[in-house]
């Protein structure tokens, strides 16, 4: 019943602006939920260019550096399935998807 009214407006002369985009904060989030869960593109590799000083989060003390021209992997999958950043990786953030998502 809701969808035969949303679609079907003989009256109706709004045409969406590419403004009006902007206004669909839903839609927008939605697309980002969905693009953490299911990344297009789930491996990135890179050559380092400079070299990279990487501080470890465990030892403060411990350094490591990766020198110019190595090759790193970011696995974005399961960067994006990181625990310690989402409290339930696996899930779909739902209703909380305001607080997750704001621009």
């Amino acid at each position: 019943m809701i969808f035969s009214k949303v679609t079907f407006q003989p009256n109706c002369n709004f045409f969406a602006q590419r403004d009006d985009f902007s206004k669909l904060t839903y839609l927008t989030m939605f697309i980002k939920e969905s693009m953490r869960l299911y990344p297009p593109v789930m491996i990135v590799a890179r050559e380092i260019e400079k070299e990279l000083a990487l501080k470890s989060t465990l030892n403060k003390l411990y350094e490591t550096v990766v020198p110019i021209k190595s090759r790193i992997v970011l696995d974005i999958f399961t960067l994006h399935r990181n625990e310690s950043v989402w409290e339930e990786p696996e899930v779909s953030i739902g209703c909380g998807i305001l607080d997750v998502h704001q621009t």
